[in-house]
């Protein structure tokens, strides 16, 4: 399955690399990069390589945070080219990803009660944690 929100502007090779690991692990939810299209101008600016990962805060809301030194010395230590290489991440956000349909349904979907914008990002995040699934930025699909 992949979700992508109405805002999301995929460039050409964007879906293959959200793919490739599904097939070898259906456990791991994969993301893509979201690169910035200013409001004004319409101006597409993309990214070289991803410099945040998702994470928590107290308030249970999902937020974008830097990636912590462990994982850039995992990335280099296990990829010969580190700055393309997917990174592991807390959480997610809950309409930009690619996962495997039948662990989807495992998962429980979308809990259809959830009426805040937002909620589904900690709750498929939490979900995938719980379930021993994983959630990688693909900083190759943009």
């Amino acid at each position: 399955l992949l979700f992508l929100d109405a805002h999301c502007e995929p460039t050409p090779g964007w879906l293959e690399p959200l793919l490739e690991p599904i097939a070898k692990d259906r456990t791991q939810s994969l993301c893509r990069v979201l690169d910035d299209i200013n409001w004004e101008t319409l101006v597409y600016s993309g990214a070289e390589t991803i410099y945040v990962i998702g994470g928590v805060n107290w308030l249970m809301n999902m937020l974008w945070a830097a990636i912590p030194d462990r994982e850039q010395t995992r990335r280099q230590r296990e990829d010969p080219y580190p700055i393309t290489a997917n990174l592991r991440t807390a959480s997610m956000a809950g309409g930009l990803f690619a996962m495997d349909r039948k662990y989807f349904k495992e998962l429980g979907e979308y809990d259809e009660g959830l009426g805040v914008w937002g909620g589904e990002n900690m709750e498929l995040s939490f979900k995938i944690w719980m379930c021993g699934g994983s959630m990688v930025m693909v900083p190759c699909s943009k």
